[in-house]
């Protein structure tokens, strides 16, 4: 890699169409992977607002499906316990 100082010297112009030229390519290669990581980040966020609402319907199901513990007794008043 270059240090500061190197980076001060005067470049040809072939070294420097070829430089400019590599620093494209990667700029290229970043921008991609920021496309690329960016949708995945949208299909992660997709992904976790449906299972959070998915989630929270079952738990509504459930709360409204589940008799509660009450009513599974039968409190007969002719029962009676010695």
């Amino acid at each position: 890699m270059a240090s500061v100082s190197d980076a001060s010297l005067p470049l040809s112009a072939g070294e420097d169409m070829f430089e400019l030229h590599v620093v494209q390519l990667e700029l290229e290669t970043v921008e991609r992977q920021i496309r690329t990581l960016l949708e995945k980040q949208a299909e992660l966020c997709e992904r976790q607002t449906a299972l959070e609402t998915s989630r929270a319907d079952a738990h509504q199901s459930s709360d409204i499906n589940m008799p509660s513990r009450a009513a599974g007794f039968n409190l007969d008043s002719s029962v009676h316990v010695y």
